[in-house]
Formats: structure tokens, sequence, C-alpha cells
């Protein structure tokens, strides 16, 4: 869990760093159509979407420190509180995000929430028993 988390603030730095440049591409080239169809996306669009990372990718980066804290210091410690901190801002953040991206049609964000969300959850799960 805590290499996924640590990951997870890295893709969130990323995202803020680099979400204006075209080391995004791969990731534009299937969210665009969704919602531009073939139009190229500049000017006011694409100042747009540089924000939109800038700031999706901060609050990413933040959850995942704190969610990194949480599994170092308290579930690892057996401490309920945490483990059921994690879990709620999980439950939250899952269906709330990926159920938006399927509505939109935004399948590569829907996935790519599928696999941290599992990654996350299993080794979760098994915890649960360790906590008090």
């Amino acid at each position: 869990m805590l290499i996924i988390a640590g990951l997870l603030v890295t893709m969130g730095v990323v995202m803020v760093v680099l979400g204006g440049t075209s080391a995004m591409g791969l990731l534009n080239d299937r969210i665009d159509p969704t919602f531009w169809g073939d139009a190229s996306v500049s000017g006011p669009a694409a100042d747009y979407r540089a924000w939109l990372f800038a700031v999706l990718g901060a609050t990413m980066a933040g959850w995942a420190i704190a969610v990194f804290a949480l599994i170092r210091n308290g579930i690892a410690q057996g401490l309920r509180w945490a483990w059921n901190a994690v879990a709620l801002s999980l439950l939250v953040w899952f269906p709330l995000d990926t159920g938006y991206s399927i509505a939109h049609g935004v399948w590569v964000n829907a996935a790519g929430n599928t696999v941290i969300f599992i990654l996350l959850v299993i080794p979760l799960a098994k915890t649960r028993g360790q906590t008090r």
C-alpha cells in the first residue's frame, strides 16, 4: 500500500509539473476526443486543461501523502481509526470519480481508478483484522 500511495504522490506532482506540456500527450489523446471530438485543443481550452491537471495533481498528491501517513503511522500500529480513514477515503473517491468518468465516457480514467482501487483495497482488507 505504501508503494501505491508513493506512486500516487509522484503521479500528482507529475500532473502539476507536466500537465500543460506535450508529455501528457498519451493521456490527452485518450481524453480529448470525449470532449472536443476531432478538434485540436489550443488556446483557452489548452490553458484550462493545464490548470485542471495542476489542480487535480496537487489534490491527488496531497491526498496520497495523507493516505501514506495513515498507512505508515496508523495502520502499521494497528489503529482502527486510521484503517477507517483510509477505507472511507477510498469509498468516497472511487465511486464518485469513476462514476462521473464513466458517465462522460472517460474510460481511461475509470480504468486507472479501478486498478488503483484494487491495488489499495485488497491489502487494506487484509489488514482489517489487525486493527483495534
